[in-house]
């Protein structure tokens, strides 16, 4: 019997969802069903599914800009609502919904996307979560006539790549937003400063300022404690003496230093 037989019955339909999500390195796997459910999904393999406290609202499907968007209730102390308690997580959180029915291998995918905001209200967490289709509804920025390059730092536009300006080290201590790791006094002050520090799980945080041994993220980094290897990649402060001298990148540096300060429209010709 077809998947869509399945689903127009009202006797022989079955329907089970399985809820893959992602975040960097990490993957979690949830059904609606009350037993482990193994599906299999070209390009992602055969993986097992367990079963989650989980509801989602309905799906729709219209021309409106918020066409698509599905509320999923999980329990507070799930690991993915969990993410969103301190702050926004830094990375993407990928979602994709399978439905299928029981003693049935058809599998669909019911939506793809990602989860964009989390709600709580007592013991539940509400997940937002926006289709794929919905960054086409984002706003580019052009690029800017400015002194500051307009490329970000490792872009396919800077063509600097970040391997070359990386550095291991090894956590001393952690202290609010300061982070002290010998590798940080390798390299002189700033080297490190709107550069990034890394985890191998993929958890990423900004650096904001670096002295000596010690660099200051953007935010905390929750369970990070001395002795966890991290990766330090080098910032940059997008300006044309920065590029040449530190990256040697001048032939991809997106900025115009020489730009006139005098607006002719404020002051006149003359």
């Amino acid at each position: 019997m077809s998947h869509d037989t399945l689903e127009k019955s009202r006797h022989s339909a079955n329907p089970v969802e399985c809820y893959r999500i992602q975040s960097g390195s990490t993957t979690w796997r949830y059904t609606s069903a009350d037993q482990r459910v193994s599906i299999s999904v070209a390009g992602d393999g055969v993986f097992a599914y367990v079963p989650e406290a989980l509801s989602r609202g309905e799906l729709s499907f219209s021309q409106e800009e918020s066409s698509g968007v599905v509320e999923i209730t999980v329990p507070r102390w799930n690991p993915v609502a969990k993410l969103f308690i301190p702050f926004t997580p830094p990375n993407p959180i990928n979602l994709t919904i399978y439905r299928l029915h029981a003693d049935d291998g058809s599998v669909i995918i019911a939506f793809r996307g990602s989860i964009v905001r989390a709600s709580f209200s007592g013991s539940e967490a509400v997940l937002t979560c926006a289709p794929v289709a919905a960054a086409l509804s984002r706003s580019i920025p052009r690029i800017a006539c400015q002194a500051r390059c307009s490329w970000a730092l490792y872009s396919a536009g800077c063509t600097i790549d970040p391997e070359d300006f990386k550095d291991v080290g090894t956590v001393a201590s952690v202290s609010g937003l300061d982070v002290t790791a010998t590798v940080f006094g390798t390299q002189v002050d700033g080297w490190f400063t709107l550069g990034y520090l890394e985890l191998s799980d993929g958890t990423r945080r900004r650096i904001t300022a670096h002295v000596g041994n010690t660099a200051t993220l953007q935010s905390p980094i929750i369970g990070l404690t001395a002795g966890t290897a991290f990766s330090a990649f080098a910032g940059c402060d997008l300006l044309e003496t920065t590029c040449v001298t530190k990256f040697n990148n001048l032939v991809n540096h997106m900025g115009h230093k020489r730009l006139p300060t005098r607006n002719p429209y404020q002051l006149g010709m003359t």
